[in-house]
């Protein structure tokens, strides 16, 4: 197969340039009386991938891309709030054209919030992808999914310090090709917190979620059938101010997972773990911010493997002036991999990247990204991307 050069991808940036006119040549800002507005939105980019397969038998291309879409915000300055964004993504290799491909994105978010004792979320969306990773992998191939969520958030504040939250999410992938080898999923959660405000800024709890997994049989004839995962968590929950420059989010306790009715090497494999999420953002000084991500949690993989996954993402941002800004990040992920197949994945991850915001309705990055996954279980590979993109909303 024939190899793109790195000079090659940055003799294409030019014709960029002409995508990205289509963009801003849109119609202007649309009002639709009643709070209401549609905004027009499209992001575009050339980038250069040297594993598009994401395996050790690298394969690299040129990929253009561009997304134009709508998005409509009802109720911007009320206590009823609802946007909703639709694009369609364009994907065009210049080498590898048999992986030419559309995917749709939809979005859509509702807020209730009077300041009342009673707020509410709502959330959905729907989005097509197009990309292996370290579970689901076809070596010459791109594997395609569709993925749904919905949820709902439902907050209620009982005393003058203490409330309870209460929902229900809802999460699941089916696979476009490759179903005979790959397991559908459909993911349901009920978490519950309690919170008690500790000080002014600083709300504790307890936190109690049960998820609930169906994974379904794959489509070759006489494949077992992998059962389902169920998760219990119980543990603490804090959020709040811990000073004037950081904020925190964080859950701390104890998981328990079982397979059930799962024929699968391993049959209904059972265990309990220390497992936490984390977020916290600090505004080290006027022009520097920065975050962390963090947890330990249950998983399952596109093949129906029971995944405990540690992991840790760190980001800045620094605000170079008002109109340019540069970023950087970092993490590390550590997959245990229980049952079918038993062994790790180490994957870490890293970036660098500037932003050129010409103006409210623009912004034009550059970036460089780099993946690598050391594992026992499947070969070695890495990926770097280069990447040039560009925003607008108007």
């Amino acid at each position: 197969m024939k190899s793109v050069s790195p000079l090659k991808a940055l003799a294409l940036l030019p014709l960029i340039g002409g995508t990205l006119g289509i963009a801003q040549a849109a119609s202007p800002l649309l009002d639709l009386g009643d709070n209401a507005c549609a905004y027009f939105v499209c992001d575009a980019g050339i980038r250069y991938v040297d594993n598009i397969y994401a395996t050790h038998n690298k394969t690299d291309d040129v990929v253009f891309n561009i997304s134009p879409g709508v998005q409509i915000d009802i109720g911007r300055e009320s206590n009823n709030r609802l946007t909703i964004k639709a694009q369609e993504n364009l994907l065009a290799f210049v080498d590898n054209d048999q992986l030419n491909t559309q995917l749709a994105i939809v979005s859509a978010v509702y807020k209730y919030d009077a300041g009342s004792a009673l707020s509410v979320e709502i959330t959905g969306g729907f989005e097509q992808t197009a990309q292996n990773d370290n579970t689901v992998s076809i070596d010459g191939d791109v594997v395609e999914r569709n993925y749904y969520r919905g949820g709902i958030m439902l907050g209620y504040k009982l005393t003058e310090k203490s409330s309870l939250e209460a929902g229900f999410k809802y999460e699941s992938f089916t696979f476009r090709n490759y179903r005979s080898i790959f397991n559908d999923q459909a993911t349901y959660a009920i978490p519950v917190t309690w919170l008690y405000a500790v000080t002014d800024k600083i709300n504790a709890g307890l936190t109690y979620q049960y998820t609930y997994t169906d994974i379904d049989r794959a489509s070759i004839a006489g494949s077992p059938d992998p059962g389902h995962q169920e998760v219990h968590f119980a543990g603490v929950t804090v959020r709040g101010a811990l000073t004037e420059k950081i904020n925190l989010r964080t859950n701390l306790g104890v998981g328990y997972q079982k397979f059930k009715d799962r024929e699968m090497a391993g049959g209904d494999d059972s265990g309990a773990t220390f497992n936490f999420s984390l977020a916290a953002d600090y505004q080290v000084t006027e022009k520097l911010a920065a975050s962390i991500e963090a947890g330990r949690r249950f998983e399952v993989g596109g093949s129906a493997q029971g995944i405990t996954n540690t992991f840790v993402n760190l980001n800045g941002i620094y605000s170079i002036s008002e109109q340019w800004e540069a970023n950087a990040n970092v993490g590390y992920s550590y997959q245990e991999f229980e049952v079918p197949s038993t062994g790790t994945d180490q994957i870490t991850t890293a970036g660098v990247g500037i932003s050129f915001l010409p103006n409210k309705y623009w912004r034009i990055s550059l970036g460089y990204n780099f993946t690598n996954n050391d594992s026992d279980r499947i070969a070695d590979y890495s990926i770097n991307t280069v990447a040039l993109t560009a925003s607008v909303k108007y």
